[in-house]
């Protein structure tokens, strides 16, 4: 995408869609280097600290929508390219901060005589940002990762 179109992408987005993609633009590199110091347990209990203990808004699917289509783009199209597990822990701290409960997933495939590993977050059992066949190519944990998890510490 060229400047001059990404410019005009981000002038037809409403103001809330802005501000919005300006939050995944900082907290993608934030959770990056937040995993490398602090490690895996803290900044899920990060990501989980602003959550909204109310309840989800009306248009909740609407709030996933937009909020996984933005934190995608910034991860694509911003100055930092995020890996799988920031990009999950931003977007559950983006949406818990909106009312919207989500699991986080950890899963594993066999790559050329390795593991291949992949972190996703769900929203009533529907992956966001990867396609549905996530579950398919990468078998993850029975239990949601929190930072409570026996893994997670």
């Amino acid at each position: 995408m060229s400047p001059t179109s990404k410019w005009a992408a981000w002038r037809a987005l409403p103001a809330a869609h802005r501000l919005l993609l300006l939050q995944a633009l900082v907290m993608l590199p934030l959770m990056a280097l937040g995993l490398r110091v602090l490690g895996v347990r803290r900044m899920l209990a990060f990501a989980e600290s602003k959550a909204s203990r109310g309840r989800p808004p009306a248009d909740a699917r609407a709030v996933v929508s937009v909020t996984a289509r933005l934190v995608a783009a910034a991860a694509r199209h911003g100055p930092y390219c995020a890996s799988c597990l920031p990009m999950a822990l931003a977007l559950k701290r983006l949406l818990g901060q909106r009312g919207v409960a989500t699991d986080l997933r950890i899963g594993v495939a066999p790559a050329r005589g390795e593991l291949d590993a992949h972190a996703w977050l769900e929203y009533r059992g529907q992956p966001l940002i990867d396609g549905p066949d996530v579950r398919g190519r990468f078998h993850s944990f029975d239990e949601a990762l929190t930072s409570e998890s026996p893994v997670a510490r």
